[in-house]
């Protein structure tokens, strides 16, 4: 379930966050063996909200879900699934996508800059996401896709066709969009680097 064990990492103390309350609560925790644990003495740590008792229970619940439904050793055969994929739309535009890489369902492409400009890995996202499928640009090149553990080997289908589709049908389109040169009064008023949204209006 943390990534880290498969690289026999250990750590004196782990935190846990984000999925742990598994969208319902917000949660945390704080992970150590019993030495480490035991230098804290009853009353010299605590907080406002620490150990509030749904949260906990949620908390509970959700690491119940991991463990009995085999969600990582799903995330691991769907994740594999999702980068076979992905790497025949590398083999399909191998100009454009420089790398697939991730674990489990935690993945990314990696674009070649000089094949996508004057477009970016967010117009790509954008793009993505008229097509359905919500994604997260990082940097300029790379796109993190990260779907829910939930999520159907199907549903993987529909994002990997989305992504070749937009690469073969609307990156074309964006690049001559983003190459016409704008009208001089509009070229000095001050725009979002990113999606070129003028900032005060």
């Amino acid at each position: 379930m943390q990534l880290h064990l498969l690289f026999q990492v250990v750590f004196a103390l782990q935190i846990l966050g984000k999925a742990l309350g598994a969208g319902v609560v917000p949660v945390s925790a704080v992970l150590a063996d019993k030495d480490v644990m035991l230098c804290i003495r009853p009353g010299e740590h605590g907080s406002t909200f620490g150990g509030n008792p749904l949260a906990s229970a949620v908390a509970v619940a959700s690491l119940k879900v991991v463990r009995d439904e085999g969600l990582v050793e799903r995330a691991a055969k769907l994740g594999q699934e999702f980068r076979d994929q992905l790497q025949k739309v590398q083999q399909k535009f191998p100009q454009i996508l420089r790398e697939v890489r991730g674990r489990g369902l935690l993945n990314a492409v990696d674009l070649n800059n000089d094949a996508l400009s004057p477009a970016s890995a967010y117009d790509i996202c954008i793009k993505l996401k008229e097509r359905g499928i919500l994604a997260k640009p990082t940097h300029d090149t790379i796109i993190r896709l990260a779907p829910p553990l939930t999520i159907s080997p199907e549903e993987l289908a529909e994002a990997s066709k989305a992504l070749s589709d937009v690469l073969e049908h609307d990156l074309p389109q964006l690049q001559l969009q983003k190459q016409i040169k704008k009208p001089e009064s509009e070229a000095e008023k001050p725009v979002c680097d990113r999606c070129g949204r003028d900032l005060y209006g």
